[in-house]
């Protein structure tokens, strides 16, 4: 029973996000008490140990969440929801104020990886949100495109929705656009950065330059453009005859890879191959 209602809570919960109803009928339904002993496969020692490893050698920020989740047992929606302001020193322990389900405050105790890791994640900043997303506002669990809804558009640009419906006809015709208008930026960048190169070698090293620096100047476009959820076939209408928004810079970095394997260069792998794994090595 609870797996139904929670399967429903959530079809409803989906149905409002993508603004076919207004409302969620099941939103006040209540639920059968779950057993507080949990019956998930949870990562083991060895594993909880590597994520943490893999978690210390990326940003700082990633490093502080994952911390967080892993050594003090947050959720999500606890951490991303704690402040600097609410860091604080106990007994010579340090300390973190969150709000729990329903509101109640509690002060846990931090681990001194996960400290460490919080103060590298903050820097000199002396207040506001731990976990900033790359817009500067509060990281939540939902990410950027998660929250992305007609009416907050609207808001934003000072008209009414009906205004936006008349550009575009849904949700997922927004966030298209808004895809394919970032790609269109970052595939013009990357063409002006090998423009009059003559060797494809110096060319395909101007154009991963290039790729890393678009990255760093821009980084709320970059996210928009490589977000998990974003970049989904399902969001991005990308089914049957519909290319990615992002196909024309993919292809322009995999002919500059294919000129440099023409042009004598070594590998086992292919053109393609080496385009995918370009954007990881870019962004180490």
């Amino acid at each position: 029973m609870t797996r139904r209602l929670s399967t429903i809570a959530g079809f409803f919960k989906h149905a409002v996000g993508e603004e076919l109803l207004e409302h969620s009928p099941a939103a006040h339904v209540r639920r059968p008490r779950v057993d507080y002993e949990s019956h998930a496969v949870a990562l083991d020692r060895n594993e909880l140990g590597a994520l943490l490893v893999a978690a210390g050698l990326g940003p700082p920020t990633e490093h502080a969440l994952i911390s967080l989740l892993a050594l003090n047992g947050l959720r999500v929606s606890e951490a991303t929801g704690a402040d600097i302001e609410h860091l604080g020193l106990e007994r010579g322990h340090r300390t973190l104020t969150i709000t729990r389900k329903g509101g109640k405050m509690v002060t846990v105790p931090l681990a001194p990886r996960t400290a460490r890791a919080i103060d590298l994640a903050i820097g000199e900043r002396t207040g506001g949100p731990v976990f900033l997303a790359a817009d500067g506002r509060r990281l939540d669990r939902h990410g950027a495109t998660g929250r992305l809804s007609i009416r907050a558009v609207a808001a934003e640009a000072g008209i009414t929705p009906p205004a936006v419906y008349r550009v575009f006809p849904d949700r997922r015709a927004l966030i298209r656009a808004t895809v394919e208008t970032c790609f269109d930026r970052f595939e013009a960048h990357l063409a002006r950065a090998s423009q009059g190169v003559a060797s494809p070698f110096e060319a395909l090293r101007q154009r991963c330059r290039a790729y890393v620096a678009f990255g760093a100047s821009q980084p709320h476009l970059y996210r928009v453009m490589f977000g998990a959820w974003s970049a989904g076939p399902k969001a991005l209408g990308t089914y049957g005859r519909h290319p990615h928004p992002g196909a024309d810079a993919f292809t322009g970095l995999i002919a500059s890879i294919q000129r440099c394997l023409n042009a004598g260069a070594q590998t086992r792998r292919s053109s393609p191959f080496l385009a995918v794994s370009c954007g990881p090595c870019c962004t180490a």
